[in-house]
């Protein structure tokens, strides 16, 4: 539901891009030959300001599912069929580099994918 109590339809962007995270949950992520790279899982806020709105992706498809990355929000785009596509290759996540407080802090790259552990 929308916060004017009407229901919203699915995959249907809500006026100005406004979206719910929990609306956003579940989202396959697919790449530009539509591979199935996983499944939008959890978010990640730096309340610093410093760093953007991540989106947590758990993997499948071409990925190890127990494998999980890090990529900013703005990288992701509808893909049409209510996913979201993210120009990467598979070599592309499994070079990541580990998202610890370090390399958070330390990537120059406001673009950057980490993997990420599970909690």
């Amino acid at each position: 539901m929308s916060g004017t109590g009407r229901e919203t339809p699915e995959g249907v962007a809500k006026p100005g891009g406004l979206r719910l995270a929990s609306d956003l949950v579940g989202r396959g992520v697919v790449n530009g030959r539509q591979e199935k790279l996983g499944t939008v899982t959890d978010f990640l806020l730096d309340f610093s300001g410093k760093k953007p709105l991540m989106v947590i992706i758990t993997a499948k498809g071409l990925l190890k599912p127990s494998e999980y990355f890090a990529v900013p929000l703005r990288t992701l785009r509808p893909n049409g069929e209510g996913g979201f596509l993210l120009d990467a290759t598979r070599i592309m996540l499994q070079r990541a580099v580990l998202l610890d407080d370090r390399s958070w802090r330390e990537s120059p790259a406001e673009n950057a994918v980490y993997r990420h552990c599970a909690r």
